[in-house]
């Protein structure tokens, strides 16, 4: 049980530190709209079923 809390807490941090970037990229023209909305609902849809697994866990 611990090593999956681990890799959760390992994949939360992962996503966290991939919006940051997206945010940031979004910011400097880097990214389109379309680009940065498109990886942003993946992100938030992987997100989501990470938390929905945590807490039926």
């Amino acid at each position: 049980m611990e090593l999956q809390a681990a890799g959760a807490s390992v994949l939360l941090a992962a996503i966290k530190e991939e919006l940051f970037a997206i945010e940031s990229e979004k910011l400097t023209g880097a990214l389109s709209p379309e680009e940065y909305a498109t990886i942003k609902a993946g992100l938030e849809s992987v997100l989501k079923r990470e938390l929905a697994r945590a807490t039926h866990s």
